[in-house]
């Protein structure tokens, strides 16, 4: 379950009415100094380390290595905000030498007892994955501390998140770093995709689709999946369009199901799946034109991708080509 999933908060700055006057030049001078910094000062330095990492508020030409610095400062000093900024660097690799999940956990842990939700989250995801060790210098592949990720998610699910309530009522219905509890992670699922949460929604689909704890029900599949695609998962792009393809709780569409099948390759990285759809799409002149080249290509692409098994349908196409 964690390994499918990598979902990063976007950097936040903490909030000083844009009156910063703060500069690189002061901060550095600040810390150079060994002189305790007030509260206001730690504030100003992380929003200035957002304007250098970020580079979105215009006040100053992007320059993560500078966020990072800024960043260190304040977190050094307790600050949550820049705790969590300053792990998202190492989680992300950038502004600093290279990716390094142990450097990112140890400052989302301290932002998280700081109490930053989206540190606690990230610091869940992290853990879940395996790919970091608290406890040793040893860099990377640590078991994976499922109990942990759970403990920190339930922490994020208190406060109504519905990323951390789907991803821990999936927990509880794999039984993945907590006991089996197929109920209540059936409930959890359920409360974030009634809530809006698109890959809960799809989740769910997937649940009826396949009869998994409830019983097969391919309109109450099509109905979730219309729901993520409305909240932009790109997850359900693919399978709702073979809903539209096969009339699998909807009417036969053609021209729906094309699109979708374009949008999930648009949405999606490398999806295989939507790939091969697509050509058969081309090749039958299902909502398109019919156009053995175009087939060729996407079963090629699909097949590339990782699509196992279409050997003949490129050998038919071409040549279908060959013939035109």
């Amino acid at each position: 379950m964690f390994a499918a999933i990598k979902l990063i908060y976007p950097i936040m700055a903490t909030s000083n009415n844009n009156q910063n006057q703060m500069t690189y030049e002061k901060a550095i001078a600040l810390r150079e100094s060994g002189k305790p910094l007030s509260k206001k000062q730690i504030w100003e330095i992380t929003d200035l380390g957002y304007d250098y990492y970020y580079g979105k508020r215009g006040k100053v030409k992007r320059d993560p290595e500078k966020g990072v610095e800024l960043f260190t400062i304040a977190a050094e000093r307790g600050d949550a905000v820049a705790q969590f900024d300053l792990g998202l660097a190492y989680d992300d690799g950038v502004g600093v030498e290279e990716i390094d999940w142990d450097k990112a956990a140890y400052w989302y842990e301290r932002a998280a007892k700081g109490g930053n939700t989206s540190a606690m989250f990230n610091l869940a995801l992290l853990l879940g994955k395996g790919l970091i060790d608290l406890e040793s210098k040893e860099k990377r592949d640590r078991e994976l501390d499922k109990r942990l990720a759970v403990y920190w998610l339930r922490k994020v699910a208190k406060r109504g998140d519905t990323n951390a309530i789907s991803l821990l009522g999936e927990c509880f219905f794999d039984g993945d770093g907590v006991r089996r509890n197929r109920p209540l992670g059936f409930k959890m699922m359920q409360q974030a995709a009634e809530q809006g949460y698109g890959p809960a929604q799809y989740d769910l689909s997937l649940r009826y689709h396949y009869g998994d704890y409830v019983e097969k029900d391919f309109d109450k599949e099509f109905f979730w999946l219309q729901k993520a695609v409305e909240n932009g998962c790109s997850m359900a792009y693919n399978d709702l369009g073979v809903c539209y393809s096969l009339g699998r709780g909807t009417q036969i569409d053609h021209d729906k199901a094309f699109a979708l099948y374009k949008k999930a390759i648009r949405c999606t990285y490398m999806d295989e799946e939507a790939a091969n759809n697509l050509a058969i799409c081309y090749e039958n002149g299902e909502g398109v034109e019919p156009d053995p080249r175009e087939a060729l290509r996407w079963y090629r692409r699909a097949k590339r991708w990782g699509k196992e098994g279409l050997e003949e349908e490129i050998e038919r196409m071409k040549r279908a080509v060959k013939e035109m």
